[in-house]
């Protein structure tokens, strides 16, 4: 986009998602296009094109408005390496991992063996598919390689993380807007997530969060074919394979009224589960060794791991999964200088206290409670994969369980207003 210049703002707000419209509206309203947002906590961080001349303009609007307490510029967004946790304006990205296929999957175990023979079949049909499993088990992985094996592969594997997107942003993500369709719309309005998958896949991680009014029309594109742009009166034609995936038990929300049951049956078509890495420990040293041997590549060092080492790791649960892992290694591979990798090296808890447990603790009453209630928070979105996740499953708001977050860092972690 010739005469604009890329923006990267933190902006401190008051309310952390009623102000997220606000802030894009007045972006838009002086020809900015929005590329990527992440909110964390009272604090939106976000990516734009602006024509050069706008840029004070623009800063001056977003201070502006209501709740805005500061704008600072920043280098990059926190999580700017992993886009696919972003809102993202897709059009013109590469796809890092275009060129995965079954035969890079790591695995030796026989569950694995089955879910990798079941995904190739789903590969070669054109119906929707719904793989589930604990968060880090690599639902991703097996979408991009069930993708990459069809007849799609030439065209957009697109990723979106429902529950990264707030709810008030969901449907005009998804489907687009037309011009005019509300408050700060982009002149000519915007094509949705499903209108760029189009020819493509569609990817939709943590499809359990998806709010009711876009999973009615979710279900409408699925089986007509069409989708309808925020503020339109015509429909467009998708052609669009969706694979789903969560981490929820989604009977159950079928049962609760959280998720339709018809989009539930709709999206069951090939289903899939990918056992957790505990269940399938057979898959734990391939892995870990294949973690290594990227690291050695990057460090340009051998890497390698002891006896002992790997006998730790064969009975370490791993309660994240292969992302733990994945993170273990690299973690470990600072760590090391010349020696092989050891035990101290892992940082890992012993077994027995890889469970939850309220031991040892010193203080008040007050303050006991205080430390139980912060490891129950961070087991919990651990174990989610998002905060939001983990704040239905302990019964409270995405705000309240930020909030409670928030108290637990220390004072020179927390955001700054100024």
């Amino acid at each position: 986009m010739s005469g604009h210049t890329v923006i990267r703002w933190c902006v401190v707000t008051e309310d952390r998602i009623g102000m997220v419209r606000d802030i894009v509206g007045a972006i838009a309203c002086l020809n900015g296009d929005v590329e990527a947002m992440e909110v964390v906590a009272k604090v939106l961080y976000i990516r734009f094109r602006v024509p050069h001349e706008a840029i004070h303009p623009v800063r001056e609007r977003v201070l502006g408005v209501s709740g805005v307490q500061s704008v600072m510029d920043v280098e990059k967004l926190p999580f700017e390496a992993d886009e696919a946790r972003l809102v993202l304006r897709v059009m013109n990205q590469e796809d890092a991992q275009s060129d995965l296929s079954f035969a890079n999957l790591v695995y030796q175990s026989k569950g694995m063996e089955q879910v990798v023979q079941m995904a190739k079949a789903a590969a070669h049909s054109p119906l929707p598919v719904l793989i589930c499993g604990e968060s880090g088990t690599g639902k991703e992985l097996i979408a991009r390689a069930v993708h990459n094996a069809s007849g799609r592969r030439g065209r957009r594997f697109v990723p979106v993380n429902c529950a990264a997107i707030p709810d008030a942003l969901m449907e005009s993500e998804m489907f687009g807007y037309v011009d005019g369709a509300f408050s700060g719309a982009a002149k000519g309005g915007r094509p949705g997530l499903f209108e760029v998958a189009d020819g493509g896949t569609l990817f939709l991680d943590e499809v359990g969060e998806l709010n009711p009014t876009v999973q009615a029309k979710l279900l409408r594109a699925l089986n007509d074919g069409e989708i309808r742009r925020v503020g339109a009166t015509t429909a467009v034609h998708v052609d669009v394979r969706i694979i789903a995936a969560t981490n929820r038990d989604i009977h159950q929300l079928v049962k609760t009224g959280q998720f339709r049951e018809d989009l539930f049956y709709r999206l069951h078509v090939i289903p899939l589960f990918i056992p957790p890495l505990r269940e399938r420990r057979e898959d734990i040293l391939p892995l870990a060794r294949h973690f290594l041997e990227k690291m050695s590549r990057k460090l340009d060092r051998t890497l390698s791991l002891t006896a002992a080492a790997e006998q730790r790791l064969l009975t370490y649960d791993f309660p994240g999964n292969v992302r733990e892992l994945q993170n273990l290694m690299e973690r470990a591979s600072y760590l090391v200088t010349d020696e092989p990798m050891d035990v101290p090296h892992l940082w890992l808890q012993p077994p027995s206290e890889t469970k939850l447990q309220v031991v040892n603790h010193t203080g008040t009453l007050k303050e006991q409670v205080r430390q139980f209630e912060q490891r129950v928070i961070e087991q919990a979105v651990r174990e989610c994969g998002s905060l939001r996740a983990a704040a239905k499953r302990l019964g409270v708001t995405h705000t309240t369980l930020s909030n409670k977050q928030k108290r637990f860092k220390p004072d020179g972690n927390r955001p700054r207003s100024g």
